[in-house]
């Protein structure tokens, strides 16, 4: 249910100018100076908190139709306020057209103590005090008395603006008061909605919240109290709870999954899994839920297409029995799932419905995701592409190494539903994004943006509401849960917020939980990706125009400056104005792409070239650095023009669309970054094998004979056959890419590491890389300067190597490849 705080009707208006505002009282009472500033809605503002950016005493924001958008004010009275309200009306653009009161909600920032950082936690700018967390409407903190401000201390207000996909966009503008003791100031609005429709969620979410924990906070567990939570945690703040409603009943969960199957932010639910001994999942009690799933399912609504699962019973596994398990888990639902896809074919079910929904219903049902929650930087060997769908905690995507590693499992278990889902809890710290209370808002916020450009389709999170203290040494504790900041583990592994982002209603007389800041910052993050996926489909939308394979226009190519300006890696930018800048080109971009020129591109890399495929709808001409050029095809329903640089230098191109021989529109293209060659010569010197192993000059580079080594068991486990090469000429921090051509000239498949060295010290870039036999593949080696050396020299190396040993420990045979070239790119 949608709970609307305050519908006031507006009344008489004190025009203000200033951000310092200063009332006089009637007769016999003093002066209180108040002063009033808005700033980024990003930004947690502390009680005592006076150092933040002031963006004058009004209301601005940006949104998309289809979103809630939020904007905060400070209140900061010299002497105590004893009672403030907040009279609101409709905003109107002018032409008829107006976001009404309704879409409108006032809530107060109750705050909370923090009385010890976050364990770890290095972020100085949010030291202990009071936090602004929940979020209280505004009528109901006016019912309970709770809209005071006391002297000297802040206040903050949200505001919401909720548009949706019938909101015409427009520039909208009103104003609001704020009432502070009798003493009415006008508060200047601005809302501008841009024409993106963005009613529709992508990506699949997790956020567990037990029954059982809303006891504490509720006094009540029932399925009534449960249902409550859920719905309003997916129509307010567009989160799937891990369970549905009633999911200890297959038949009833599958009916609940239709129930909610046409809301446009249930993208996910999870079927439970339970086991009874060693890690492994119970087919008994699982194969019920496949089945009603299957059988409620119809040709618009095959229910497994949402569908996951997070066996719990397997998180984070670190030991033999937890790797044994992950593999027969998997076994044993891939078993079922063609049990009961059999089943139904011999019972007739597809009798009834057209041919194709027989291999979309297989397809479906063969591709739910199995996730597997890894807290580890290194995968274990015993899990690797044993794993369906890796979890992994955000910060371990922090270099393209390791994102290479996790999306080379996924790829191999794609057939199966394989995808790559990132969670966060108590860890990671600050400067990777979290919802700590003791931390900025803002890099939570930018997290889906990562998401996007890393193409990873789930984020879980533990717990929306641990309402108890649990994990100490004196075990399960009473946790007061509007006050008590840690839940979890107690102050000796102090993680502020951790396990909850909603507040009990139960106090204030409401069924359904309240929110915080940090959950409606995720919630806007749920929105910045919707954004990002309006310009995903725009490009689909385009190669099907030129009829060109899916992917072939690069999203992440378009819009790589403003992912840049944000984030590094997995590291956020905390600036908000940065941030929110970023917001406003990426709309910028999004305009662009819906021009009827339908202009795209893709650059190819080749060795010393960049070849770059641009298209262009029929009726246009296209200029390139001042040249018109001529188109080289037909494509679809336009055409497609190729250019060939040289990388000799960076590749930029300035790209003019002509109509009737005037320009019409401007795009900057970036081509790619100058490659330097590194040519491979056996009398260079910078080249070597481990003992034993040998290399020949080839016709087109180097062959390389790895041989194994070792007469006891420690020697063979501790050597690795191996071919390094040097002669880059600079460091490592300042290499962006290094790209190696390699062939396995033998009949035998041929699997290869690869690990930067510099010293003694070496990272691992990318390991079981296959060589098919006979075929010739290019690996590039990406991210390579950021690989964290304590110490660089030119004499960094590049070493390439093969197993010594086979899975019983007996030496593997001698092994050839040839390595053809190797290019690498140089930071500019």
């Amino acid at each position: 249910m949608l709970r609307k705080s305050l519908r006031i009707l507006l009344g008489v208006i004190i025009a203000v100018s200033s951000v310092l505002f200063v009332f006089v009282g009637c007769s016999g009472t003093t002066q209180n100076n108040i002063q009033i500033k808005s700033t980024y809605n990003t930004y947690k503002v502390m009680q005592n908190d006076f150092n933040f950016t002031d963006l004058g005493a009004k209301i601005d924001v940006s949104m998309a139709r289809g979103e809630t958008e939020g904007a905060q004010l400070i209140i900061n009275p010299e002497k105590d306020v004893k009672k403030y309200s907040f009279e609101i009306s409709a905003l109107s653009d002018g032409n008829g057209n107006v976001i009404p009161v309704s879409q409108i909600d006032v809530f107060v920032q109750k705050y909370i103590e923090v009385t010890v950082k976050t364990k770890g936690q290095e972020n100085e700018h949010y030291p202990t005090g009071y936090y602004p967390d929940m979020l209280l409407p505004i009528d109901i903190a006016n019912e309970y008395g709770e809209t005071q401000i006391q002297g000297g201390n802040n206040q903050g207000i949200t505001v919401e603006f909720t548009t949706t996909s019938e909101t015409v966009a427009g520039n909208y503008s009103g104003k609001f008061i704020l009432n502070a003791d009798g003493h009415k100031y006008d508060i200047p609005v601005a809302v501008a909605v841009w024409d993106i429709d963005i009613t529709n969620c992508y990506g699949m979410n997790s956020f567990n919240g037990e029954s059982s924990w809303l006891m504490s906070g509720e006094l009540s567990n029932t399925p009534e109290t449960y249902t409550a939570y859920y719905e309003t945690l997916l129509n307010e703040y567009k989160v799937c709870y891990t369970y549905l409603p009633a999911s200890s009943d297959p038949e009833a969960m599958a009916q609940n999954v239709l129930k909610y199957w046409d809301n446009p932010y249930f993208t996910s639910f999870c079927i439970p899994s339970i086991s009874f001994s060693n890690k492994i999942i119970d087919a008994n009690s699982f194969k019920p839920y496949l089945k009603a799933l299957a059988l409620n399912s119809t040709p618009d609504k095959i229910l497994f297409d949402k569908a996951y699962v997070y066996p719990e019973f397997l998180d984070e596994v670190s030991d033999e029995l937890g790797f044994r398990g992950v593999e027969r888990t998997n076994e044993i639902i891939y078993g079922l799932q063609e049990e009961i896809f059999f089943e139904l074919q011999d019972e007739g079910y597809f009798d009834n419905f057209p041919a194709s929904y027989k291999e979309e219903f297989y397809e479906s049902l063969t591709g739910i995701p199995i996730i597997i929650t890894s807290i580890r930087r290194e995968i274990p060997s015993q899990l690797q592409d044993k794993v369906n769908t890796y979890c992994v905690v955000i910060d371990q995507m922090d270099n393209q190494a390791a994102r290479e590693e996790i999306n080379s499992y996924r790829e191999q278990n794609k057939d199966r539903g394989g995808e790559l889902w990132y969670y966060t809890c108590i860890q990671p710290l600050y400067p990777y994004p979290s919802h700590h209370i003791d931390d900025y808002l803002v890099g939570s916020r930018i997290m889906r943006w990562m998401e996007k450009a890393y193409n990873m389709q789930g984020y879980l999170y533990w717990s929306l509401h641990f309402y108890f203290n649990a994990g100490s040494a004196s075990g399960i504790q009473y946790a007061d849960p509007y006050k008590t900041a840690v839940r979890f583990g107690g102050f000796s592994s102090s993680v502020n917020g951790d396990g909850f982002m909603l507040y009990p209603g139960r106090y204030y007389g409401q069924e359904a939980p309240f929110g915080s800041l940090r959950l409606t910052t995720y919630r806007d993050s749920q929105e910045d990706l919707n954004i990002l996926y309006a310009l995903d489909n725009l490009l689909r939308e385009k190669e099907t125009f030129y009829g060109v394979d899916s992917n072939t226009f690069s999203m992440n190519d378009l819009i790589a400056d403003i992912y840049n300006s944000i984030f590094t890696e997995t590291i956020y930018n905390p600036d908000d104005a940065t941030f929110y800048s970023a917001r406003e080109k990426l709309v910028e971009v999004i305009e662009n792409s819906k021009r009827e020129d339908k202009f795209a591109y893709k650059n190819t890399v080749n060795d010393m070239f960049v070849i770059t495929d641009f298209y262009l709808n029929a009726g246009y001409e296209l200029k390139v650095n001042g040249e018109k050029l001529t188109a080289s095809e037909q494509a679809g329903l336009g055409y497609k023009y190729t250019l060939t640089s040289v990388l000799t230098k960076d590749v930029n191109y300035d790209v003019e669309i002509l109509q009737n021989g005037a320009v019409v529109s401007r795009y900057t293209v970036m081509g790619a970054k100058n490659r330097s060659y590194l040519s491979l010569n056996v009398a260079d010197g910078n080249m070597a094998t481990s003992e034993g192993s040998s290399f020949i000059q080839a016709d087109t580079g180097v062959k390389i004979t790895f041989v194994s080594k070792g007469e006891t068991l420690a020697e063979r486990l501790r050597f690795r056959p191996n071919f390094s090469v040097g002669g880059f000429g600079t460091t490592f921090d300042n290499i962006d890419s290094i790209i190696v051509k390699l062939t396995n000239p033998t009949m035998e498949n041929l699997s290869v590491r690869f690990r930067a060295m510099s010293g003694t010290t070496g990272y691992i870039i990318r390991d079981a890389v296959i060589i098919p036999a006979g075929e010739t593949i290019t690996v590039e080696l990406s991210g390579i300067n950021a690989l964290q050396f304590a110490n660089l020299s030119t004499s960094d190396r590049l070493e390439i190597s093969v197993a010594n040993i086979d899975e019983q420990q007996n030496l593997l045979p001698d092994r050839e490849l040839i390595i053809d070239s190797i290019i690498f790119s140089k930071l500019s």
